[in-house]
């Protein structure tokens, strides 16, 4: 509907004063505009809504995973070409929302996963939990910062300190 025959489509939608209003557009470029006129990105959305109760400033991706702790929900999926002559696209990481705690209790974070050196699934490498607790290489940080013992290529204890001692927590 855009009157300068440009090749951009635009979707609007009729008030209930009959004024048409856009709502979103995809621009020559294949650039994707949720509240704005003119995407300089691949999908750029804006609003003015700075409402965090009701997520209307945001953008919200569902998934109906379990009621449990540490279900997995919606997320993102990273993914680039694997090596130069590939015109696969592989999966090289990934942030999920995750239940942090048991069913029917409120309680939500992040979980940051990472691709192996394989075609297996994903890690999940890093979590943020309902309290802000920071795990690396734990499902359920008890501390601000909680690091898991775990091991480099050589064996050796990759969280350590000058004692030697493992499973800092800080």
């Amino acid at each position: 509907n855009d009157t300068a025959y440009s090749s951009n489509f635009v979707f609007q939608t009729r008030g209930s004063a009959g004024t048409l209003t856009e709502k979103m557009r995809i621009t020559q470029d294949g650039n994707i505009g949720i509240g704005s006129t003119a995407p300089t990105s691949k999908l750029e959305v804006f609003t003015t809504d700075q409402d965090f109760e009701d997520d209307s400033n945001a953008i919200r991706i569902t998934h109906p995973g379990g009621p449990f702790q540490l279900d997995v929900g919606g997320g993102l999926v990273f993914a680039q070409r694997w090596y130069d002559q590939s015109t696969q696209d592989v999966r090289t990481g990934g942030i999920y929302g995750i239940k942090t705690i048991g069913s029917g209790a409120y309680g939500g974070g992040l979980a940051f996963y990472s691709q192996p050196n394989n075609a297996n699934a994903m890690n999940r490498s890093m979590v943020i939990n309902h309290a802000t607790n920071v795990g690396i290489g734990t499902d359920s940080p008890e501390t601000k910062l909680d690091v898991s013992r775990g091991t480099d290529a050589t064996g050796y204890a990759t969280n350590s300190d000058q004692r030697g001692e493992a499973n800092i927590t800080i």
